[in-house]
């Protein structure tokens, strides 16, 4: 996973551990922004929570919606966004099983699978920003 790239007419070589450690650092501040995002976007809703509360919420949310087959920055950040508006477990919920049926369709990719969920759960996506 190593990569060289040639700066003046020399060659850098890059660790899989320094790999590794930049892409921490990407997670870590992504997951950051997030919380930042949604404390800003849906005050109402992570109003009384603790901090540290919202940062398992999006470290948990980040790996459920990466096994969901989502990956950009977007797709996460509205998955977060309808788990905090739907609740933790909204996907896994036997009263709602739609909405964690539109999450598993290995037929369409994740942001297909995000329009489906907002519309099936009547999200209008007022909140994206």
């Amino acid at each position: 996973m190593g990569g060289r790239q040639e700066r003046d007419g020399r060659m850098l070589t890059v660790r899989p551990e320094q790999m590794e450690a930049f892409r921490r650092a990407a997670a870590t501040r992504f997951a950051a922004r997030m919380v930042a995002h949604l404390g800003a976007t849906l005050p109402d809703e992570v109003r009384g929570l603790r901090e540290q509360t919202v940062e398992s919420l999006v470290s948990l949310g980040i790996e459920a919606a990466q096994g969901y087959g989502i990956r950009t920055a977007d797709g996460v950040k509205r998955f977060l966004e309808a788990t905090v508006r739907l609740g933790s477990g909204f996907d896994t919920d036997p009263a709602r099983p739609e909405l964690g049926a539109a999450l598993r369709d290995p037929e369409i990719d994740g942001n297909a699978k995000l329009d489906r969920l907002e519309k099936l759960a009547g999200l209008d996506g007022s909140h994206r920003a």
